[in-house]
Order: structure tokens, then sequence, then C-alpha cells
């Protein structure tokens, strides 16, 4: 989990791979055929493992392969994808069409680091009913993401597989997990008012088990986008940590541009907090305060990049494009050079100006100026261009 966020920063800021080639690497080498799992970790001396783990292992290759498009290096690691797959998938339960928890021994089913979950981190709904939404979401979210892969590599069975299989999961999170207001961390029939978390409206946006209006409204009643008063709100959801931040803000930008920019300068307001108290280096949680520098902490340069700037790779109907969607909204002008240079303006009828070049060099780069460009700014139809060329 945290090594993804760590790549993905990597790749919003530079075009170097080799640690997250390295990360992708040691945990494809500490994989356990015995248990059909990833370590938590690697390599270390002691077995550690954390089952959501593996998922997000699977999400890395995804990303991987979106930001360099080298088919022979994920290819490669399939066959570890295809056990992991397996061992989740023998979890399901043919009444409910849920995953249940994990029965192994020692796995640590970890979610987050909110309060509310010490001290071992995991959601106290998985040990009444034996089912965790999370899980199942992000399950679903994976097998989604790696549809999207298997169709960029040209395995249309295993996509259509995969993705039909993620289907079947959403509908039956919908059908057990969704109270008519909101998802519970497990079965609805077993709820109660402590059993209600970001997480799981954050996950259910993701994993597409609400869209729409009703995603963006969901967001606005857990979340609180319009207000910030606990007795305003139906439920007492638990809150994410700065190790989930990432995930809250890819679901407000799935939703629209309106929920993403709306709660975005308010959003920032614990690592102004640690800047208050001169932290040298970013937090790994609220609770513990550990000054570690875990990657997913560096969010900033995540969202300043691919958000505010607007520069993505992305795959989309099997094929990688560059897409540019500038937040033109949040600000008044803006420049960055990350590594796709691109500024824009406002002129004196509030008409925005926009300035998009790849001037860097080299072998990466000239893969890079040779995607489809798709531009997408705010009440304007999306616009492709072929390609980047050098000065555009």
């Amino acid at each position: 989990m945290d090594t993804r966020s760590s790549a993905l920063f990597t790749y919003a800021i530079s075009r170097d791979d080799r640690l997250a080639r390295q990360a992708l690497l040691q945990f494809y080498n500490s994989f356990q055929p015995k248990i059909g799992l990833t370590a938590s970790r690697a390599p270390c001396h002691y077995l550690q493992t954390f089952s959501h783990f593996s998922l997000f292992w699977v999400c890395m290759l995804t990303d991987h392969y979106e930001q360099f498009g080298d088919k022979e290096f994920v290819s490669d690691f399939l066959p570890i994808v295809d056990a992991i797959l397996y061992t989740f998938g023998s979890r399901l339960d043919e009444i409910t069409g849920l995953l249940r928890i994990s029965q192994l021994a020692g796995d640590w089913e970890f979610v987050d680091w909110s309060s509310s979950y010490k001290p071992f981190v995991v959601l106290p709904a998985a040990k009444d009913t034996g089912y965790l939404t999370y899980t199942n979401q992000l399950f679903a979210y994976t097998l989604q993401r790696l549809s999207s892969l298997e169709l960029s590599l040209g395995k249309p069975s295993r996509t259509d597989e995969h993705k039909h299989q993620a289907e079947l999961i959403v509908q039956a999170v919908r059908s057990h997990c969704f109270d008519g207001t909101c998802f519970t961390d497990r079965l609805t029939t077993f709820a109660n008012h402590t059993h209600y978390s970001e997480h799981c409206q954050i996950w259910a946006v993701l994993c597409g088990a609400v869209t729409g209006k009703d995603a963006s409204d969901l967001l606005n009643r857990s979340l609180g986008l319009q207000t910030k008063v606990e007795d305003e709100r139906a439920h007492k959801f638990t809150q994410v940590s700065i190790a989930m931040a990432f995930y809250s803000l890819r679901a407000l930008s799935i939703v629209g541009d309106r929920a993403y920019e709306a709660q975005f300068l308010s959003f920032w307001a614990p690592w102004r907090k640690q800047l208050g108290l001169h932290s040298a280096i970013w937090v790994e949680d609220h609770i513990t305060q550990r000054s570690d520098c875990h990657g997913w902490g560096s969010l900033p340069l995540y969202e300043y990049t691919v958000e505010v700037a607007g520069f993505k790779l992305a795959m989309i109907n099997g094929e990688r494009v560059l897409v540019f969607k500038p937040r033109v909204g949040l600000s008044k002008a803006f420049e960055a050079i990350v590594p796709v240079s691109g500024t824009w303006q406002k002129d004196q009828n509030n008409e925005v100006v926009l300035n998009l070049s790849c001037e860097n060099e080299g072998g990466e780069m000239e893969e890079v100026k040779q995607l489809p460009v798709h531009i997408i700014l705010s009440n304007r139809q999306e616009e492709v261009l072929g390609a980047l060329s050098k000065k555009q």
C-alpha cells in the first residue's frame, strides 16, 4: 500500500522507475506458494503477511505498465498474479457472493492507521460477521485494474473473465453492504452505528459500486464536504488517516471537478499542522506521529502534478494515452514541468490560455511523445491529439 503510493509519487515527478522495478521484483521474490500471497515487506528475515498488500502489488504492476508500457516486464509477473487472485477467490462465499475474511494464521488484514482501529488497525466489524466490505471493494478494484492491463496486453479472454468477476463482487457489495444510504463496514443486517467508515464510501466509488450523482452525494454525506459539523451527519464515520488520504482524493476526482476542488484547499490541514510543528519530514500517521518519512505522506507531489497541473498517463480501451486535464479553477496561472511542460493563465476575458510541450530528450521521453494526448477542460468537449511533438 505505501510502496504503491511511493511509486506513483515518483512517477509523477520523474521518469525514473528503478526503485519501483526493484520493489516489484522484491515482492515477487517474496511470494509464498503455500499461502498464495506475497510478503508485506521484502526482503526481510521474518515473514509478515498483510493479504491486502498482495492486491496493492497487483495494482503496482498495472501502474507500471500504464506509465512505461513495458509488456515484457509485467508479463513475467502474471503467473503470480493468478495465484494471488486464486487465493482470494477461494474465500468466496457462494450464498452472499462476497469474500470472507482471511483464515490464514498470522495474516494481518491491515486497513488504515485510523484511531478507531487501534490497536491492530483492522476494522472491528470483521470479528462478528466474517466479512469486510473493504476487502471486497479492493478486490473488485484490483480486478478492474488488471482487466485494463490485460486488454492492453492483448488478452481479451482474461480481460472478460476478470471484468465479469469484478462485476459480481460489486453487485454483492451493493446487495449486502449498502443500507440504502451508505456502505457499511460489514453485512448491513448486522451493522450498527459504529460500523461506518469513510474508507468504505471511498472504495465504493473507486470500485464502481456507486457512480454519478449518487457517488457525489455519498461522498458529500460521508466526508462532510459541505460541513465538518459532526451532528449534521447521519452516522459517525471513521475517518481516514494520512495512509488512506491518497484514495480519498482519487474518489473525489472520479465524482467530478466540483467535489475535488471544493475539498482541495482544506484537505491539506494535516500537512499544514505538521509544518506548524516544524516537522522536517512527513509523519507516518496522526496517531503515533512517527517521523520515518513514509512515502504516503508525500501526497502533495502527486496532487499538484497529476491533478492540478493535470498530466496523467492512463489506459483507455486498451491503449496507453497521455491525459492533460488541468484544474484551471484552482488558480489564475500555473506552470509545471512533470516531466512534460505545461502552463496556463487566464486572459482579460477570463479565457484559459494553455501551452503544452515536451522538450526533454531521451528514449523514455521519446516514447511518451508518441502517445495520443487527450485534452480535457471544464465545460469543453474532450479533444484528442495524435501525438505530442517536440514543440506543441
